[in-house]
């Protein structure tokens, strides 16, 4: 939503005649807050506005340099500032100057169950309809970065005609690009899907700083703890359940009710107690030789056995 939003602004607020003396664009680990601050004060040549987009924001160190002209704008200037893959820390004096004096869009990540919806927003933009089917393969393939769906979406409707992209479209066209993480690990596991587990282990083995074996163990002993006290609680009315649990919403209270179907309390038991080995294991105890590779192997294939 950022490069869309940015995107739309550098097309739109200056003609493509207006750009050349007017559009400056510029990346946070190559400007600091001077060069930005310089760039933005300057007024418009034979146009309305200029335009001073800085992408990648958030590895500008000067950033909150930016404070003086927050406070004081170029009412002829427009001023972009991507900040990504990093939240802005609002609770500063910069933080707080920009939600004062400037317009805000926060793009909060979307989750699993959300983002077929926005691919199909997102096909009816492009006059194209994708069946429900074909979203959730583009989700499993792609995992929720909507960069990276738009980008194959764009490729997928540029090779084909057809109005609806279905299932077949997308297994042959789109290639399985997604990064993994704790929680999917643990998605797959409570569903005990051994194909979907196999595929996360894989891309954790060929990425193992991405998914260290303590930190995915602790992990799995928060959701398999709660899944043990839910085992306690049947019955109970549902707000009471997210409360007792400390969960967010009645969505992750939807999760552990299904994994509580596929867990009874024993398996949940040895489960728990194959995590407290698993994490000795890690940190060298009671382990003479076995590598990432063997402990999350022997792990994961202990809980989907259990």
């Amino acid at each position: 939503f950022i490069d869309f939003i940015s995107d739309a602004l550098e097309n739109n607020v200056l003609s493509e005649s207006e750009r050349a003396f007017n559009q400056t664009i510029m990346y946070g680990k190559d400007s600091d807050a001077r060069s930005v601050i310089d760039a933005a004060r300057r007024f418009p040549m034979m146009a309305e506005h200029s335009l001073v987009v800085l992408r990648e924001a958030q590895d500008m160190r000067s950033l909150a340099d930016l404070l003086p002209y927050i406070e004081k704008p170029t009412q002829t200037t427009v001023l972009i500032v991507c900040h990504k893959h990093k939240k802005l820390d609002v609770r500063t004096r910069f933080g707080k100057a920009v939600q004062q004096k400037a317009l805000v869009f926060e793009s909060k990540p979307l989750y699993d169950n959300q983002v077929g919806d926005w691919l199909a927003m997102l096909a009816k933009t492009k006059q194209r309809k994708i069946h429900p089917e074909a979203a959730d393969l583009m989700v499993d393939m792609l995992g929720t970065d909507l960069g990276r769906i738009a980008t194959e979406f764009d490729k997928l409707t540029s090779a084909t005609d057809e109005k609806e992209i279905n299932a077949a479209m997308v297994k042959a066209a789109v290639s399985y690009n997604r990064a993994f993480n704790a929680y999917d690990l643990q998605n797959a596991l409570a569903q005990r899907d051994m194909v979907k587990t196999r595929r996360i282990v894989s891309f954790f083995e060929a990425n193992p700083k991405e998914a260290p074996l303590p930190v995915l163990i602790a992990a799995l002993y928060s959701f398999f703890s709660k899944l043990y006290q839910l085992s306690f609680l049947g019955g109970r009315p549902d707000q009471e359940l997210i409360a007792t649990l400390q969960l967010r919403s009645a969505y992750f209270l939807r999760a552990y009710k299904s994994a509580a179907g596929k867990f009874n309390r024993q398996q949940i038991e040895y489960v728990i107690h194959i995590l407290s080995d698993y994490d000795l294991r890690s940190k060298g105890v009671n382990n003479v030789s076995a590598d990432y590779q063997a402990l999350i192997n022997e792990l994961t294939w202990k809980i989907n056995h259990a």
